[in-house]
């Protein structure tokens, strides 16, 4: 079951689809940021990043404001700062390396797949 949906009303393409998370651990960026290891189902397409045939299913999550933690439940959407491993291995440790990541998008975080998507038609008038 999701702990919550990733929706990037922001975006458009592959990025703009809902996404259900699972948290599998929470971390610390090296700037003291809070931030989540997430699963996410359906994966991004790996090939929109010029990385071959491997899809992308584990991202980091951290709040856009460096005041405010991911709440282990989401009552309300939160905004947040979407990235990628560059380097598996940053996620080993209890703090993640800033640079080994890749800022991918913003997006809002929210506690159910309806919720989402309505942000994502609402901001792409669909």
């Amino acid at each position: 079951m999701p702990t919550f949906f990733l929706g990037c009303s922001e975006t458009r393409g592959d990025l703009a689809r809902v996404r259900a998370c699972r948290i599998t651990a929470r971390k610390r960026m090296d700037d003291g940021r809070d931030c989540v290891i997430v699963d996410i189902d359906p994966p991004l397409i790996r090939q929109n990043f010029g990385l071959g045939d491997q899809d992308i299913s584990t991202l980091v999550l951290t709040p856009r404001w460096k005041t405010i933690e991911i709440p282990d439940e989401i009552q309300e959407s939160v905004y947040v700062l979407v990235y990628r491993t560059l380097d598996q291995s940053v996620l080993g440790g209890n703090v993640i390396d800033n640079s080994k990541l890749e800022l991918v998008a913003w997006c809002e975080l929210y506690p159910g797949a309806d919720a989402a998507e309505q942000a994502i038609r609402r901001m792409n008038n669909v």
